[in-house]
């Protein structure tokens, strides 16, 4: 197996720091201490375990591939991982057959036949 190289910061030259920073920044800086979004965090933090960093943005409403905040701003969700489906959010067919599904039978645990 071989090992990638990755270079230390040191070793990158500047303009490639500078356009690095300009590729990274967010259109969607982090909520202010007053906002929305942080009072729903601290309503919500007595209540959850810290196993993960919850990032700052609190997700109300998707469509399609898209996600939008507590304060109305919309991202492209290019979120992958475990549990998930590539389906996009609320799609029309899919949340019909959901709630069909679930007026016959729910129940809430993770060894389920359902």
């Amino acid at each position: 197996m071989t090992s990638l190289y990755v270079p230390s910061a040191t070793e990158v030259p500047l303009a490639k720091h500078v356009f690095l920073q300009r590729a990274t920044s967010l259109p969607n800086p982090d909520p202010p201490a007053d906002s929305a979004t942080t009072a729903l965090v601290n309503e919500q933090a007595p209540y959850m375990v810290k196993t993960y960093l919850r990032p700052p943005p609190m997700f109300v409403k998707g469509e399609g591939c898209y996600l939008w905040d507590v304060e109305n701003r919309k991202y492209l969700d290019l979120t992958a991982g475990i549990a998930v489906n590539a389906l996009g959010h609320c799609d029309p067919e899919m949340s019909k057959l959901i709630a069909q599904q679930v007026s016959l039978t729910a129940s809430i645990t993770a060894f389920s036949s359902d």
